[in-house]
């Protein structure tokens, strides 16, 4: 709260007003309502809760608000025009501090170009608005629009002429968010020096944030004379934004030595408000947004964490709990260290000898290397000697036409495609941020839908746009994603023909599906699975769909269970078909050979696999292959999206070598995904002979 022996400065909320002028931040009454009293309650002086002759609904807006608000004044923008201002009064008859903000441009360019009026007829515009304004209130506000591309001379006489009309507070917006601190400090030094009535009024600053300056300039402006600033919560509005509120006003707090100033506002509602502006508006806060951002007191640099833990002051110029926050938190990643990780096994009551601590230490780091963020759940899990989870409710997922957090993805109990599995879906890889094979793979999940009798709502070249921009959002490099479509929840019958086709896409890091590399590097254990693939009288075997999977499921449970990583599945016939999620390849006597996919999926990574082999001269050979030729083969391998290329070195009790051929297709496959030249030369002479 303000005392009594500083200078004030005058905060003007403009959220609900420019704010919302920002493309898609749109809210309704309620929304506006629930935020104009959550910045009373702060403390805010001033609530621009809207342009009165704009729409009938910001009318009835700043009906409702002046009606909620006793403390802050309620402010409606208006035109320099008659009937502007008598929107304005009308909305603001209920309100206890009413305030009509009234604006013309004073720059040429606008005057010449937008208004077509001279500086004469500008002068007596001013004049007029500024007197009707006073005839319903005190307390009128005057904005001189593209003040900071204005004529000095020209500026500093529309200033005197709203000051002598009745305006109390005087605006100095930098419309276009054009100037720079040094600049507009002068700027307000200079009128100040100019109008010989600037000391009656409050002088104040609107700054843009087109250049990134809005809040430096806007803190300029202060040290130049300045006491009012208007702004908005998490920078909302036309354009770039505006300077943002919780950055001016923990700007003044944390450097009273600089801004010795004093204010209304109360900064431990800061959090709060900026979540429920987030949520109200659509706009998400990027995680490096100063002071609200999920970042702004997170430290993970193992250097920053271990001076964290022995004295905050060493990393934090300002408490989180002054924001409304509770605590700082150490997030934990590739960078963080020892320090930082000792005291997050002692907050999840692990306890480690040393020996044990190193290697744990040495799995999170490697886990660190691989995603983003490692989760309190990871840290458990690779503590009880368990693979990480995917990092559900982090980042975005793309479900029927929006960008949405992942934990409001949400489904109806009652989707057909959850009770009898009207859904299909792919498997993407992404490679240092590109997706591998997208188009295909997208056409496939086209394909797959058209087998099971519905039609995806979105082309495959939709779907490719989509899928590049989920992962520039999530800003993934190396990730796996998921796009599903399935039938919605319209009936519960076994026929689907009635429901809505519904998709989403999801994406997360990814670096092996088998998660220890070393595992990759030895081969693979495989076990005979004992259900058999059908055949394609019995299911769309053609389809990537979520029901064919169940067969898979069961083999790869059992398998686990028993100690092997995989089964190896026959079809219908008694031949070799696949793996429960991956294409089955063989070698022999330096020839591979794979089964035909007449019964099961033909793998992108199998095609991409048959064309390499090709390509490099390698004879492959597509046939029916019976179970005990498996068993005298000399290499053998499996392939899919997920897995890559993986050597298979036993099956049940046999093994078998990781074998030259198979390390060929490892490396040319390894090289083709990342774009990366692959060349015979780079090969070893051993796998060059066993390959001839």
């Amino acid at each position: 709260m303000a005392t009594d022996n500083k200078e004030k400065i005058f905060i003007l909320d403009t959220t609900l007003r420019d704010g919302e002028q920002a493309p898609g931040a749109t809210m309704t009454i309620t929304q506006k309502i629930e935020i104009a009293e959550a910045l009373d309650f702060m403390g805010v002086d001033i609530i621009e809760a809207g342009f009165a002759a704009a729409s009938a609904g910001d009318f009835q807006c700043i009906q409702k608000i002046a009606e909620h608000i006793k403390n802050a004044r309620v402010c409606s923008l208006a035109r320099a025009k008659s009937a502007d201002i008598e929107s304005a009064v009308q909305a603001l008859k209920s309100a206890a501090q009413p305030r009509i903000h009234t604006f013309i441009s004073t720059s040429d360019l606008h005057l010449q170009h937008q208004f077509k009026i001279t500086h004469e007829e500008a002068i007596e515009v001013i004049a007029a608005s500024v007197q009707q304004a006073r005839q319903f209130c005190d307390d009128v506000e005057w904005s001189a629009m593209d003040a900071t591309r204005s004529n000095i001379d020209f500026l500093a006489r529309a200033v005197e002429t709203a000051i002598k009309a009745g305006a109390k507070t005087i605006n100095i917006p930098d419309t276009v968010g054009y100037t720079t601190p040094q600049e507009y400090g002068h700027l307000i030094k200079r009128l100040k020096d100019k109008v010989p009535s600037i000391d009656k009024i409050i002088l104040s600053v609107h700054c843009h944030n087109d250049l990134g300056l809005a809040v430096a300039n806007s803190i300029a402006a202060i040290s130049a004379g300045a006491r009012q600033v208007e702004c908005t919560i998490n920078g909302i509005g036309e354009r770039a934004g505006n300077a943002a509120l919780e950055e001016i006003v923990m700007a003044i707090k944390t450097r009273q030595d600089q801004f010795p100033f004093a204010m209304n506002i109360d900064p431990s509602h800061i959090a709060a408000i900026s979540q429920l502006v987030s949520a109200a508006s659509g706009f998400i806060v990027q995680k490096n947004k100063a002071i609200v951002g999920a970042n702004a007191f997170a430290h993970e640099s193992g250097i920053h964490q271990d001076g964290m833990l022995k004295c905050r002051e060493t990393y934090e110029i300002m408490r989180p709990e002054s924001i409304g926050l509770t605590q700082s938190t150490l997030s934990m990643g590739k960078h963080s260290g020892r320090a930082a990780f000792r005291n997050k096994l002692a907050a999840l009551n692990i306890d480690l000898d040393e020996v044990a601590f190193k290697h744990l230490f040495t799995q999170f780091k490697e886990l660190g290397d691989q995603q983003k963020e490692v989760s309190d759940e990871d840290i458990i899990a690779l503590a009880k000697g368990q693979g990480p989870k995917v990092q559900q409710e982090k980042g975005l997922i793309w479900m029927d036409g929006q960008f949405i957090p992942w934990n409001e993805a949400q489904v109806p109990i009652l989707t057909h495609g959850l009770h009898y599995a009207s859904s299909v879906f792919e498997g993407e890889r992404a490679y240092n941020g590109k997706i591998f094979k997208l188009h295909e793979h997208n056409k496939r999940l086209h394909a797959s839908a058209r087998a099971l009798g519905f039609k995806i709502p979105y082309s495959v070249a939709e779907l490719n746009e989509i899928t590049e921009e989920l992962i520039r959002r999530n800003n993934l490099q190396d990730a796996y994603i998921r796009p599903i479509a399935w039938c919605g929840e319209e009936t519960m019958s076994v026929a689907s023909h009635a429901c809505k086709v519904h998709v989403a896409i999801a994406a997360w890091p990814w670096k092996s599906y088998f998660s220890d590399e070393n595992t990759l590097r030895k081969g693979l254990k495989l076990m005979w699975a004992d259900w058999i693939r059908p055949s394609p009288s019995t299911a769309p075997v053609i389809a990537k769909a979520a029901g064919l999977y169940m067969i898979g499921s069961l083999s790869k449970n059992k398998a686990e269970q028993a100690g092997f990583h995989d089964a190896l599945m026959l079809d219908y016939r008694g031949f070799v078909a696949e793996c429960t999620g991956a294409n089955f390849f063989m070698v022999k006597n330096g020839v591979i050979h794979t089964p035909i996919a007449d019964c099961f999926l033909n793998g992108i990574t199998r095609q991409t696999v048959i064309a390499l082999a090709k390509a490099h001269h390698l004879p492959i050979i597509e046939r029916h292959i019976y179970p005990n030729e498996v068993m005298s083969a000399d290499e053998l391998f499996i392939t899919g999206s997920a897995v890559e290329i993986a050597p298979v070195s036993q099956i049940g009790q046999q093994e078998f070598k990781v074998g030259a051929i198979t390390q060929m297709i490892i490396q040319a496959y390894s090289c083709l995904v990342r774009g990366k030249p692959f060349d015979l030369a780079d090969v070893d002479q051993d796998c060059l002979q066993a390959a001839s």
